[in-house]
């Protein structure tokens, strides 16, 4: 496929450059082969691009909307960034012609600019954004449901909510066109509001719901995944119900499934926050557990982590026999893992209760300590509560490989994250050096104004366990922070304070233990019992969000729009 040659030809002005690029989105619709194929024809060869860009851009301002619109979408689909010069010239003329284009050109665009973010980091543009949302309200009544859909699923890509006109007007505007949904557009439209935080009112979740149900045959296992993964926005009183019948026992559907969709599944099933019953999730283990049996090197070890993480998020302990395969896998699989997935699945195995194999374990620190040096901040802290929550690795190696790895970033970690490392290596008994603790103490000085209550609970829990000494600037600080948040400071985190303050090295003055007293109804009766739960939940909580398992590989698959 000779392109660069194609675009030296001296006829080919904006409009058939714009098919050029059409026809190479169209190709990459094929097939994952085809898209391969075209990316490492145009992306890689700078000089069909700089070819491209200079004719289109000099001929820009003669394109119709519907050549303006399609550009952008063939440029998504194809994955592939014009210069910043291009991008400017093309928002000129993209403003200048919005209010010439209907819904469908209208969702052309928010479609392609979300692909050029998810895959060549293009940074949204705010003022333009606005200005198409505000043309969007007034084309509200032109959108088709495939055009809500591709929309919405544009601005999830770019990870900006839009604006509350037009979700206004999209949800009154799904709910007529909603019954002509394909299935996937109906999957696309949950899974995209999810990503946005956005909650269904509640006429437009009936509706929806009525529709899955009616279409429930035509659902490609993926549009089920991505529906359930998607469940966060429905509302919590429509859930249960729409969720039993969707997946029911899960017989007739699991086996349909590739394993990151099963994986998914359950993963969906745990952060919507629903009853999993239990015929489900045995025949869901049953089904994980053939897959797992098979050992193929294509088993991700994403679906790994993601599957125990799910049983953690529901607290149900996988059966005896599903655990044996399962530490078998984790053996065979251990040095395939990266940070998240030996933070999770220690975290989630001990969270669970789960008897950790000493084989696993030791293979667990040997593969940490390999890739630690490459691990983001987040990362690190992550590892240490997983470790802490284990309390089952006493070898010194990778404590040493903790401190050295983390030391030179002391200067730029979060406030959230000081306090979990203190709070880990007081739950581990990690007495390291004087000059580590300087680094935290002063980093927490520095970033006082972004402390919680949580963090200071969680600091104060840690140094008690320590018993740390020295360090008055630090003391000062964790006091002004406890007068001045007091009124933040709930019953759980000021009784966990107090209870810290009991074993600590050093006193905790008179005046703050009367105003966290302040603060807490009959500290005396069972404040033990609270301040213990608190640091316990509310680190598990933190963890959580942190840690959740993002859907990898996953797929929401547009019909063409050509």
């Amino acid at each position: 496929m000779r392109v660069a040659a194609l675009a030296e030809h001296r006829d080919f002005g904006g409009v058939a450059m714009e098919h050029v690029m059409t026809a190479l989105a169209r190709t990459c619709r094929v097939s994952k082969d085809h898209a391969a194929v075209v990316r490492r024809t145009v992306v890689d060869d700078g000089r069909f691009m700089a070819l491209w860009n200079e004719r289109t851009v000099r001929s820009i301002d003669q394109l119709k909307p519907v050549n303006v619109a399609r550009l952008i979408y063939a440029l998504g689909v194809v994955g592939c960034l014009p210069n910043a010069y291009w991008m400017c010239r093309w928002y000129q003329e993209a403003r200048t012609r919005l209010h010439d284009m209907d819904g469908r050109l209208l969702s052309w665009i928010v479609y392609g600019l979300g692909l050029l973010h998810q895959s060549d980091g293009l940074r949204p543009n705010p003022l333009f954004l606005r200005v198409w949302s505000e043309t969007a309200v007034t084309r509200i009544d032109t959108f088709n449901a495939q055009g809500l859909a591709n929309c919405i699923y544009g601005f999830a890509k770019m990870k900006t909510k839009p604006t509350q006109s037009f979700l206004a007007g999209w949800f009154q505007r799904a709910q007529d066109v909603v019954p002509q949904s394909a299935p996937q557009g109906l999957s696309t439209m949950l899974y995209s509001l999810s990503k946005l935080n956005c909650r269904l009112p509640d006429a437009f979740a009936t509706q929806y719901r009525k529709e899955v149900i009616n279409k429930w045959k035509q659902l490609p296992p993926t549009a089920v995944v991505n529906i359930v993964s998607g469940l966060t926005s429905f509302p919590d009183s429509q859930r249960q119900e729409f969720v039993e019948a969707l997946v029911g026992d899960g017989k007739s559907l699991l086996t349909k499934m590739s394993d990151l969709e099963l994986s998914r599944l359950l993963n969906g099933l745990a952060r919507s926050k629903i009853d999993v019953h239990e015929l489900f999730l045995a025949n869901w283990s049953t089904e994980f557990q053939r897959r797992m049996e098979r050992n193929r090197p294509s088993f991700a070890v994403e679906t790994l982590a993601s599957c125990i993480h799910s049983f953690a998020l529901i607290q149900r302990r996988p059966t005896e026999e599903f655990l044996e395969t399962f530490h078998g896998m984790l053996r065979r699989r251990v040095s395939h893992f990266g940070p998240r997935e030996l933070s999770t699945v220690m975290y989630s195995m001990c969270n669970l209760g789960i008897e950790l194999d000493p084989r696993w374990l030791h293979l667990w620190v040997l593969r940490a300590e390999e890739i630690m040096e490459t691990f983001s901040d987040e990362w690190l802290v992550s590892i240490l509560y997983a470790l802490a929550e284990s309390k089952s690795v006493s070898t010194p190696s990778i404590y040493e490989e903790w401190k050295r790895c983390i030391m030179p970033r002391l200067g730029d970690i979060a406030a959230s994250q000081c306090a979990k490392i203190c709070y880990s290596l007081g739950v581990l008994q990690q007495r390291l050096l004087p000059a580590f603790w300087d680094g935290i103490f002063q980093r927490i000085v520095q970033i006082k104004a972004e402390l919680q209550p949580l963090d200071i609970a969680l600091i104060l829990s840690g140094l008690s366990k320590l018993k740390i000494r020295g360090f008055p600037y630090l003391h000062s600080v964790l006091w002004s922070v406890i007068d001045e948040q007091l009124d933040n400071f709930d019953q759980k985190t000021s009784t966990s304070c107090l209870i810290s303050s009991m074993h600590l090295a050093f006193p905790m003055p008179s005046h703050v233990r009367d105003l966290l007293k302040s603060r807490v109804h009959g500290f005396e009766c069972g404040a033990v019992a609270v301040g213990q739960s608190l640091l316990k939940e509310g680190c598990k909580e933190n963890f959580k969000e942190s840690q959740g398992i993002k859907s990898t590989g996953s797929t929401v698959v547009q019909e063409r729009v050509y």
